[in-house]
């Protein structure tokens, strides 16, 4: 055991000494003592020279080299010894934190400090490795002469050799009004670690592959709830971009959402400089500032980008129905244009002088679901549907394989609905550039074009066929001249409408499931005359079916003459006496359909029967099997060819709203008046005892709508 003591001993006291050294009178080692002066502060983008103490508990390592010439050399110099200190409360003082001290002999020494005190790599030359997200300084206190009289070395300032990001989040609309970041992601920056020299600046590497993470933990909550920042320590980098994600929850939402990656300029990250970045958040994008003072940036830069991962549905166009076909997907549409932004032109018709449809800006001030169908969340996720101060609502659908439907609407600053979207949540995804997605039809007349497979709005789509259960999933159903939907029932030859989860104060209001719907003549605005005063009311309550039991028009417009009814709500009025209406007409800001599609003209449906006209003969139904809950037509010849099933699922009475014959008839609408002077609307109508292509109706009835290609 004693001679184990002696060894300690022997080894503690030789520990510091040269070959040279002596154990005896002025060459006696002593104890080397240390203080520190500081670290060169971070100042924003600017190399500083102003430092500031080390926080107590801060970690340094210190290495003595006896000079061998007139300048520091550590391939020539000899290596003495090294030990860790810990920054005492005074932001000065180092305490060993090894429990033993470095003992020197006097002479000339370079003294070598790093922080924290990483390990030092001393087989091949001298270096230390550097990771992403350490605060890595270093300095040389050279030529000292250590004396036994005079043992404390006071280190040189120690200066960072790594930058600083400092992330500041911010709200970039009024609607937002709580942000909670969840995690913050930096990709395509400096490779880690980086290896250096002692005292040697960390040289920028050019491959910018490293990767940090910031989680919850590491964001401060600033002063309003919508405002966080947090703090990183980053390798050298060269002057390239690199890449941020965010993944935050709005409004006190647990839904998570992850904005980005977005690509962030070219930048370099130089040694002891700041970078302050404000992410101010909009729900569907990120705009970055570069805030600087020093003079080579004299002008912050600033930049937005659009997320990859938010798809703007109203890209290409807007409309008043938008399909979507991803689970847990963020999406986005324009919210200031009303339908499809276009002016329909006035109408005469008879004694109808239609005025012009002119869309005007829309200005919401915030944004909600109406309803969905199904349990609150179903359709999409709770507290996601965001407005942005660009003018967009992002929402992000449920994360299930539920199809179903939805309506989405914004208010004004009085509160007061001004525009309302449906989102149809389905796996169909229609395109006209897809023949596999839609049918060909050709009418009686030889006219081709296409037409969806499925009515506006059925989310039953993979057993389409009159076997389907829910006659409520086959299709939505409209009042002519009306953009928002109504639901259908939950079983054939059932009026119970299918379950939705309204927003309280927009329940439906439709002659079903206990409700009455409205009458045309309450269903009006004070201020507005005439049809018009219906039309707004209708857009400030898109879940109230208007009825009309009158004996001169049957509209849901409040109006008793035909002259004040508008035929050229859907954008196709017949101005002639007789039917069909053959004029393409052009789709108004009114029509319910997606992008790139409309309410079919009046002669869609004259395939259907043999003579083109409407029958009772069963012979010249132009079908392909019995009935079974619907018909099978074809839709392009006569009794051969291409086929399309539409099932009779019934619809909402005119004169009061109730769902009626469901299993027995069905009506399709479209987009024109039946003629010229006349009060109906055209529709197709069908059951198991008649086809009827050209037939006519109260427009004021709630029928299917199947949309056709612009």
């Amino acid at each position: 055991m004693n001679k184990y003591i002696l060894l300690f001993l022997l080894t503690v006291g030789i520990y510091a000494c040269t070959n040279s050294d002596e154990l005896s009178g002025n060459n006696k080692p002593v104890a080397v003592k240390f203080t520190a002066a500081g670290i060169v502060a971070q100042v924003t983008s600017t190399r500083a020279s102003t430092p500031s103490q080390l926080a107590a508990g801060t970690t340094v390592r210190v290495l003595a080299y006896r000079r061998a010439g007139d300048l520091p050399d550590l391939s020539a110099d000899a290596y003495v010894g090294e030990n860790t200190y810990v920054v005492g409360a005074d932001g000065g003082t180092l305490t060993s934190n090894t429990g033993t001290e470095l003992y020197l002999s006097p002479g000339t020494y370079d003294f070598y400090a790093i922080t924290p005190a990483l390990t030092v790599i001393r087989e091949a030359g001298v270096s230390v490795s550097v990771p992403n997200g350490t605060d890595y300084a270093a300095s040389l206190t050279g030529n000292v002469t250590f004396t036994s009289s005079s043992p404390t070395v006071a280190l040189a300032m120690l200066e960072r050799k790594c930058a600083q990001l400092v992330l500041n989040v911010d709200r970039g609309a009024t609607s937002v009004n709580s942000v909670a970041v969840d995690e913050l992601t930096l990709t395509g920056i400096a490779s880690a670690p980086i290896t250096g020299a002692l005292n040697a600046d960390l040289t920028a590497t050019t491959g910018n592959d490293g990767t940090i993470t910031i989680p919850e933990s590491g964001f401060k909550t600033g002063d309003n709830p919508w405002q966080a920042s947090a703090s990183v320590v980053v390798l050298p980098k060269s002057d390239v971009s690199f890449q941020l994600s965010i993944k935050v929850r709005f409004n006190g939402s647990s839904t998570q959402r992850t904005l980005g990656p977005v690509t962030v300029p070219a930048i370099a990250f130089e040694k002891g400089k700041q970078y302050t970045y404000t992410l101010q958040l909009y729900g569907d994008k990120i705009v970055l500032t570069l805030n600087s003072v020093d003079n080579s940036w004299d002008n912050p830069i600033s930049w937005e980008t659009d997320l990859g991962d938010v798809y703007d549905l109203s890209q290409a166009a807007t409309a008043n129905c938008y399909l979507v076909n991803t689970a847990n997907q963020d999406y986005k549409f324009k919210a200031t244009v009303m339908g499809n932004g276009a002016t329909t032109p006035s109408s005469t018709c008879g004694t109808q002088i239609a005025p012009a449809i002119v869309p005007t800006a829309l200005s919401p001030a915030s944004a909600f679901v109406i309803w969905e169908t199904g349990s609150k969340g179903d359709v999409i996720q709770d507290g996601s549907v965001t407005l942005i101060s660009n003018g967009y609502v992002t929402f992000k659908t449920a994360n299930n394989n539920t199809s179903g439907n939805a309506l989405i609407g914004v208010k004004d600053a009085a509160g007061n609905v001004i525009w309302s979207w449906h989102i149809w949540k389905t796996t169909y995804a229609p395109s006209t550039d897809d023949a596999s997605t839609y049918d060909t039809y050709i009418n009686y007349a030889a006219r081709s074009f296409k037409m969806m497979k499925y009515n506006l709005g059925a989310t039953n789509i993979i057993t389409w066929s009159g076997s389907a259960t829910v006659p409520g999933n086959m299709g939505l159903i409209y009042q002519f001249g009306r953009k928002d939907p109504f639901v259908g029932a939950t079983a054939w030859s059932s009026a119970t409408r299918i379950a939705t989860t309204n927003t309280s104060g927009y329940e439906w209001k439709d002659a079903s499931n206990s409700t009455t719907a409205i009458a045309a003549t309450s269903g009006i605005v004070s201020g507005f005359s005439g049809a018009d005063a219906s039309i707004e009311y209708v857009r400030r309550n898109p879940t109230h079916f208007i009825y009309c039991s009158s004996t001169t028009t049957y509209d849901w417009l409040n109006v008793t003459t035909y002259a004040t009814q508008r035929d050229n709500l859907w954008g196709n009025p017949n101005t002639t006496t007789t039917a069909p209406n053959t004029a393409p007409g052009s789709k108004s800001i009114y029509d319910p359909c997606p992008p790139g599609w409309r309410v079919p003209r009046q002669d869609s449906f004259t395939q259907f029967t043999t003579t083109g006209t409407n029958t009772n003969a069963g012979n010249a139904f132009n079908i392909s099997s019995s009935f079974s809950n619907g018909w099978t037509f074809y839709i392009a010849a006569a009794k051969s060819g291409n086929t399309s099933f539409f099932p009779v699922v019934g619809y909402r009475l005119s004169g009061s709203g109730a769902l009626s014959y469901v299993g027995s008839y069905t009506d399709c609408w479209s987009s024109s008046s039946s003629v010229s002077g006349n009060i109906f609307a055209g529709n197709l109508n069908f059951s198991a005892e008649l086809v009827y292509p050209l037939d006519f109706n109260y427009r004021a009835y709630g029928f299917l709508v199947r949309c056709a290609q612009e």
